[in-house]
């Protein structure tokens, strides 16, 4: 290992990239790599043995086998009757395979930082972690949020529930630096955990942004886009285009792009093109007219909605799905509940100069804010060393 560099701790590979919590923690810590030597070290629960390597951007990380806490001994700390959630049953017994734990945490000596990008690594290594150590937590999601939810759509046991939970509010008023979506999530992590509001940082959320905004083919009819992954508030949303905002624009093209697609009813509206996975993704945002992100629910922050500013490619969303933005971006968007979505996109697309100008000045918003440069420059002076 690289004396001196800071662990960034995980669980599953970075590369390729291609979800939006991916794409954060691959791209913040490859511009902090840039200032700081950094290494991504993970936890692939179904492989074994210790791995090395670089990823395109530079950033180096270490993949840790995490098979070997499979056994049947480990089984009955953690039985899926009780914990019917894998990767809270898998990290359990992590914890107890002295081994594994043994690999992680000989990242975490030779740095006086350690770096957590998810809160389920926390557990295995806090014992190994002293006081005088600076954590910091590059927080996703208020996840305790999120967990409710699954909880509620029983897709969570309340067992799991319980431990993850802990790990998340352990990690959360331990670390010295917490860097949060946006202010709501801050807020849940003062009045829910206790964390003091001094220790939050909002803004390291970002995207790689051109020097120009990106050159968009005119189509006809109109296209509207919306891309997200398999994950419930997406869902939601793309089953609100289909099914609330599509109808009432048959004259508009409406492109429904990621996995979110796999839980769509099968007969959609004909002007509605469920396209699930796609190649080429930015080919797809060439011939987008106008960006969608109706999402009313979950946590974190829309990476997507980040992209399209970054693009200039304008963009009608709720309230909600645009938390964490300052009113300066909130500028750059055309903001309507879901049922004045159709009147947004009616309006944006008979204006073609107010078309224009939401692509420029979200473009212009990206470059000043969003581009990672600037937040691995931020992040790097809240560290210590």
């Amino acid at each position: 290992m690289s004396a001196g560099s800071i662990p960034v701790f995980g669980i599953g590979d970075l590369y390729p990239v291609k979800t939006g919590g991916q794409k954060a923690t691959y791209h913040l810590f490859g511009a902090l790599n840039q200032l700081r030597p950094c290494r991504y070290v993970f936890l692939e629960p179904g492989a074994t043995g210790i791995d090395e390597g670089t990823y395109p951007n530079g950033l180096r990380y270490q993949r840790i086998g995490g098979r070997a806490a499979k056994s049947w001994r480990n089984a009955l700390i953690a039985p899926k009757l009780l914990y019917g959630d894998g990767p809270t049953r898998n990290l359990l017994r992590t914890a107890r395979t002295r081994s594994i734990v043994d690999a992680l945490a000989a990242f975490a000596v030779a740095s006086p930082t350690v770096i957590f990008a998810t809160p389920w690594i926390w557990p295995v290594l806090a014992p190994r972690i002293p006081a005088t150590q600076q954590v910091v937590y590059d927080s996703h999601n208020f996840e305790l949020q999120l967990l409710r939810e699954r909880l509620a759509a029983g897709t969570l046991d309340a067992r799991s529930l319980q431990a993850m939970c802990e790990a998340e509010r352990s990690l959360s008023r331990r670390a010295d630096v917490l860097l949060a979506c946006s202010p709501i999530d801050a807020e849940a992590y003062v009045t829910e955990f206790g964390v003091d509001p001094k220790r939050l940082h909002l803004g390291f959320k970002g995207a790689s942004v051109p020097a120009q905004p990106m050159l968009r083919e005119a189509v006809e009819p109109p296209v509207a886009t919306f891309v997200g992954s398999d994950w419930p508030a997406n869902n939601e949303a793309a089953l609100a285009v289909a099914t609330r905002i599509a109808p009432r624009l048959p004259q508009v093209r409406f492109r429904l792009i990621g996995s979110c697609c796999l839980r769509l009813p099968k007969q959609l509206p004909p002007n509605v093109e469920a396209l699930g996975f796609v190649d080429d993704l930015e080919a797809q945002l060439r011939r987008t007219t106008v960006a969608l992100n109706p999402i009313t629910s979950g946590s974190g922050i829309n990476m997507k909605l980040l992209e399209y500013l970054t693009l200039g490619i304008p963009v009608v969303s709720t309230v909600f799905g645009a938390r964490g933005l300052p009113p300066e971006a909130m500028a750059a968007l055309e903001i309507a509940t879901i049922d004045d979505f159709p009147a947004a996109i009616e309006g944006l697309l008979q204006s073609p100069e107010r078309l224009q100008q939401q692509g420029r000045e979200g473009h212009g918003y990206a470059r000043r804010h969003l581009d990672w440069p600037l937040l691995g420059a931020r992040l790097s002076a809240l560290l210590a060393g």
